[in-house]
């Protein structure tokens, strides 16, 4: 019989509702599988995380007289190759434009299968960061918190690496996180005995994903179809564009300015609910940004993307372009607007990347380039 550890959530809202499908759609073979459950009775929602019972519990095996007892070059070979491992399961999770609630990676939280001492699957509870959930009493069993603060505790010598990973992790700079412990790792001497770990669980992590792209490409035929549809369109509105001198010109309004492209610099990108390549984003709202000044709010006579909630500014936002480049800028806002999570000042611009996530107030949007 499998054990569940119950989480509860408080105030989840459509969006957030929306970003739990994503991930059960994903299929992240390094995420716990869960379901939710409502109880309209009494107004709750809970998710149930399976944990088999042929895994362990990584917190009882840190506290295992065998660990405690190891070498201490071992112990660190293991932290860090864990460190590892979850670091480029939140690269992949980037990839997807999904932002993960790091103080659910926790060690008595995190299970594993072992194979003659090996570890060969590593998984742990991945949610969206802005999904608020209670973690019940029973389930903490030490006081540190997160991961890289139980490490901390664990060897403090290894405090000032492992929180400089942290804040690299926190700030979505995977690379230079995975570059900081290979490089540690590489000074201390530690590769012979970090090796074999590695190895197998990459070696799993690999097996797993393969088999996992080949069930999406047998289900995703309508996904391709549709953006094979969408990225037609697209050429046939670059070619235009390009050719602008051929076609009859269109007056543009006066709220926005019509783009000049350049042959090497021109790029498309768009704003939808869903997350790009999904079937989520064909189903919501989605707006191509055409335009060198592209605005949002509930003004139908100004703004280019319209959203009707009260919460959303009369004009909230712009996103402007300049060159091959994308910037948004907050227009003093009441609600505000978050880029991959992080809170904008008013009235001061910032740099889009080609994939991120804007929140204006409580609408949450997926920002793509093409």
């Amino acid at each position: 019989m499998n054990q569940y550890i119950r989480l509860d959530i408080k105030n989840i809202e459509q969006m957030q509702e929306s970003e739990l499908l994503h991930l059960l759609q994903f299929n992240f073979d390094f995420s716990n599988e869960f379901i939710k459950v409502s109880d309209s009775k009494n107004q709750l929602n809970y998710l149930l995380f399976d944990i088999p019972t042929d895994k362990y519990i990584l917190f009882d095996w840190c506290e295992s007289e065998n660990f405690k007892t190891a070498d201490c070059s071992l112990q660190k070979a293991f932290y860090f190759t864990l460190l590892k491992i979850i670091t480029d399961n939140l690269s992949e999770l980037h990839q997807h434009l999904l932002k993960p609630n790091l103080n659910l990676i926790r060690p008595e939280l995190i299970t594993f299968c072992q194979n003659h001492s090996i570890i060969t699957e590593i998984q742990w509870f991945v949610l969206p960061s802005d999904l608020h959930v209670g973690i019940p009493g029973s389930a903490i069993r030490q006081k540190a918190g997160n991961l890289w603060n139980y490490i901390a505790s664990d060897k403090s010598e290894l405090k000032n690496i492992v929180m400089s990973h942290y804040q690299l992790i926190a700030e979505d700079r995977h690379k230079e996180a995975r570059d900081l412990l290979d490089n540690y790792i590489e000074n201390e001497a530690l590769i012979n005995h970090s090796a074999n770990f590695e190895q197998k669980s990459e070696k799993a992590s690999r097996e797993t994903r393969a088999k996992r792209k080949s069930e999406t490409m047998k289900n995703s035929k309508t996904i391709k179809n549709k953006k094979s549809y969408k990225n037609g369109l697209i050429k046939k509105i670059v070619y235009r564009l390009k050719n602008v001198n051929k076609y009859k010109k269109t007056v543009p309004s006066e709220t926005t300015v019509p783009i000049n492209p350049q042959d090497d610099l021109f790029r498309l990108a768009m704003l939808s609910e869903g997350p790009p390549g999904t079937l989520a984003e064909s189903e919501g709202m989605r707006a191509f940004v055409l335009v060198d000044e592209f605005l949002i709010g509930r003004d139908k006579m100004i703004c280019d993307l319209v959203l009707t909630q009260s919460t959303i500014g009369r004009v909230h936002a712009r996103i402007s372009r300049h060159g091959s480049h994308y910037f948004l800028e907050d227009l003093g806002s009441a609600n505000g607007t978050t880029l991959d999570e992080k809170k904008l000042n008013k009235h001061q611009t910032y740099l889009l990347p080609d994939q991120c996530r804007l929140k204006f107030a409580e609408r949450t949007f997926y920002f793509h380039v093409e």
